[in-house]
């Protein structure tokens, strides 16, 4: 399945209609509101993509098995439905386990953490190189760490900090299975370079980013 449905009924003035899931400990682990769930009057059905919310509450890994509640709350009126993820009775019979599921899913959430940063990182140096504050020797500096972040063109570019990391990303989210012990090693090379370059990246600026 691609999806969880959920379906709801919208009286008049639904204005502000909010959809969140909420885990078994009930934290909520991805909300909804605005134009994302319908509001109009009438039935409605609403496809819940199974993720969580990740780094800058965009869509994370895929949610554990397990028992969840979605609650509807519009004003004062709120209403909640329990319901539980099985986990796929293909990647059972694979041999994959909760635990594996579970590493898997920490280590997005790092990885995840580790691309929210780095793209903070590359939107300041940016805006760095666009202010015209630095020239010489400090904007060369400014444009080495830029090259070292972006794949340079041709046809076969190598790939830079930025392609590396979408790789070990699709790497680990692609199939449920337990992480290797390559990605926590790749996780921690590039945690180490990003720390690097954000240092080279004070010294220049004199800032923090």
């Amino acid at each position: 399945s691609n999806g969880a449905n959920i379906d709801y009924v919208v009286g008049q003035g639904a204005e502000g209609l909010k959809l969140e899931i909420l885990d078994a400990s009930g934290e909520v682990v991805r909300s909804y509101e605005g134009g994302a769930p319908g509001t109009s009057p009438g039935m409605h059905r609403f496809v819940w993509d199974m993720r969580v919310a990740g780094a800058g509450g965009r869509g994370g890994p895929m949610a554990l098995p397990g028992d969840y509640t979605v609650r509807l709350t519009l004003g004062e009126w709120s209403e909640t439905h329990s319901f539980k993820l099985l986990m796929d009775p293909r990647v059972e019979a694979d041999g994959v386990s909760f635990a594996d599921l579970q590493a898997q899913f920490d280590f997005n959430m790092k990885v995840g953490a580790l691309s929210q940063e780095t793209n903070a990182f590359a939107a300041a140096l940016d805006d760095a190189i666009g202010s015209g504050e630095y020239s010489g020797r400090r904007l060369g500096q400014l444009n080495e760490l830029q090259a070292l972040m972006v794949d340079a063109g041709g046809s076969y570019p190598q790939p830079m900090f930025l392609g590396q990391l979408r790789y070990l990303q699709g790497m680990t989210s692609r199939a449920d299975q337990r992480p290797g012990n390559f990605a926590y090693t790749r996780f921690d090379e590039l945690s180490q370079q990003l720390a690097e370059m954000k240092a080279r990246f004070q010294q220049v600026t004199g800032g923090d980013v």
